[in-house]
């Protein structure tokens, strides 16, 4: 990550370093030449002044070597694009790793603390018994700002104790003569300890910014988003190797500059008045943006900027967050041109299927009306076949002999199977046509009044057919009443038991009523499951088993015309259950 400095990199920012250092130097220099030379003739008398002028001069070197070492330490790199640190923070931040000692911090909390000692005491002969505490600041400042709270409280005990022997001879007592300079030493001992208290918790805060600010620069940097800040002019104030790679160009070459400078005329005039927009509107925003660089290459974004305020709350800049998208938009686009396509193909095959529904429609009603016009029209020319093979048989009789008596008998028989036929084909041909609405139809009242209709046949096969409780539903009564009369009729008809059982029963699944028909007949092979309820499918013949082969086909018919399904359960020699559906 690179950020626009406060003051200029590389050797500008060195340049202005070095003016600002001569330039405090010089009047630092002048200040104590100036002030010291006019305390040194309050104070001391002639005879004096020419070793204390060495005196000074010694404690004007220690001064200006230290200051002279912190300053160096505030000299930006050639290759740092951050702002020189001010001399307050330099020594308020906590040393380098490596260069300082915690003991050599201490070790200079007592050096030069002794070293004002010393002084203090070569100014004895001059100034006598004053205590001079002013001068002992100096130690007790320069320890806590360079080590915080340890080094600074070292100096300040070590002061206090040194000013205590040498300028109040029996302190924090009576005897005390000089209540003045024990009000010296008592406000040198409380800023000592003030100053050793603020000077940690500026070197802690500083550390604090320090660890914030490398932590802020790891996930920046890190980051494959492009991040950038911008000024309210649109130049670049900070922006990461992310968003300086779609430019073409490296970081530290985008400070400085707006848009104007690394996008093509349009798009930079259209990302500056969003931008400005952002800016006035004080509002963040989150959209897309496409934007096509010098190298013509065009990317999609989803941006995400903000506006940037100073402490009174004014917007200064404006910071953005934008993720490449282009291949997800890429994606997305191929997934919307399928799905047009797919659409397109949905619609084309459901237009097709209508128009193929339409004839299938029109070709079944066609074929119904061709079937119940076919049988109508057939029953006519039947009954008179038989009719006529009737009279035929009446005055032949006796005069035949028996191959004719028994092919007259095959006419008869055959005409009444092709009347039969006929009849069940027209009833399958209306069921669909001619069907009733639906009403509630009460299943126990219907499984009775078929029961009354078979009771010849089942009093004639002996057999048992039973009933449980059944559900009432909504359907057509007649189509209904047909289907349980062709189950219980193929459970008497398909059965060689002594006696043939049949039993009725329910049970509720989910929103269906699952109706059964079972049997103990003859069985039905597995592989006919299916076959049996097309038309006209029929496993025996027609002289084993009287049979037109539309019954379970009708069945299957009904039962799909009110919602339900159909199919058996069998195996030869173990009987059949005839399962059903119906919605509840």
């Amino acid at each position: 990550m690179v950020t626009a400095p406060d003051r200029p990199r590389g050797r500008a920012g060195r340049s202005a370093f070095i003016r600002r250092a001569t330039l405090g130097y010089a009047v630092f220099a002048l200040v104590w030449i100036f002030f010291s030379d006019r305390i040194l003739n309050l104070l001391a008398d002639a005879d004096a002044m020419a070793w204390l002028s060495t005196a000074k001069g010694g404690l004007f070197v220690v001064v200006t070597a230290a200051l002279l070492y912190f300053f160096l330490l505030t000299v930006p790199d050639r290759d740092d694009g951050r702002p020189a640190a001010s001399l307050l923070e330099t020594m308020a931040a906590p040393p380098a790793a490596g260069r300082w000692h915690p003991l050599a911090l201490y070790g200079f909390a007592l050096a030069v603390t002794a070293a004002t000692v010393a002084l203090r005491m070569a100014l004895a002969p001059t100034f006598g018994d004053r205590p001079l505490l002013i001068l002992f600041m100096l130690p007790i400042v320069l320890s806590a700002l360079l080590g915080g709270l340890g080094p600074g409280l070292l100096a300040t005990a070590v002061a206090a104790l040194s000013v205590n022997f040498l300028a109040v001879p029996q302190p924090l007592t009576a005897q005390t003569e000089q209540s003045y300079d024990l009000l010296q030493w008592s406000f040198l001992l409380a800023a000592g300890l003030l100053v050793s208290v603020l000077s940690e918790g500026l070197r802690r805060s500083r550390l604090r910014m320090e660890t914030q600010h490398l932590l802020l620069d790891a996930v920046v940097a890190g980051s494959q988003d492009a991040i950038f800040v911008k000024d309210r002019q649109g130049r670049y104030l900070l922006c990461n190797d992310s968003a300086a790679r779609f430019f073409g160009r490296r970081p530290g070459d985008l400070l400085g500059q707006d848009d104007r400078a690394v996008l093509p005329p349009d798009t930079a005039a259209l990302l500056m008045t969003q931008d400005r927009s952002i800016m006035e509107s004080a509002q963040p925003s989150a959209h897309e943006e496409t934007l096509t660089n010098l190298e013509g290459q065009t990317l999609t974004f989803l941006v995400h900027k903000g506006p940037l305020f100073d402490q009174a709350g004014r917007v200064v800049g404006l910071f953005g967050i934008s993720r490449d998208i282009t291949e997800r938009k890429r994606a997305e686009d191929e997934i919307q041109r399928l799905n047009a396509d797919l659409e397109r193909q949905v619609h084309q095959r459901t237009a097709e299927l209508e128009q193929a529904n339409d004839a299938l429609l029109r070709s079944n009603l066609e074929l119904r009306h061709f079937a119940h016009a076919a049988a109508h029209d057939l029953q006519t020319p039947l009954r008179s076949i038989a009719g006529f093979a009737q009279l035929l048989r009446q005055k032949l009789q006796g005069r035949l002999d028996a191959e004719g008596d028994q092919w007259l008998a095959y006419i008869i028989d055959n005409t009444k199977r092709l009347q039969t036929l006929i009849q069940e084909l027209l009833a399958y041909s209306r069921l669909d046509v001619q069907g009733r609405p639906f009403e509630p139809v009460d299943l126990g009242r219907i499984c009775g009044e078929v029961l009354t209709t078979l009771k010849g046949p089942i009093e004639e096969a002996g057999a048992e057919v039973t009933c449980c409780d059944l559900p009432t539903v909504r359907g057509d009564r007649y189509q209904l009443a047909q289907l349980l009369q062709n189950l219980v009729e193929n459970g008497l008809k398909y059965n060689a038991a002594k006696p043939p059982r049949v039993a009725l029963s329910c049970r509720r699944q989910g929103d269906d009523w699952e109706l059964s028909v079972a049997d103990n007949g003859i069985g039905i092979d597995p592989r006919h499951h299916e076959r049996i309820f097309e038309m006209f499918r029929r496993l025996h013949t027609y002289g084993d088993i009287p049979g037109s082969g539309i019954g379970l086909a009708s069945c299957r018919r009904i039962v799909e015309r009110h919602g339900g399904r159909i199919w058996v359960e069998s195996r030869p020699g173990e009987g059949s259950i005839f399962r059903f559906t119906l919605p509840a």
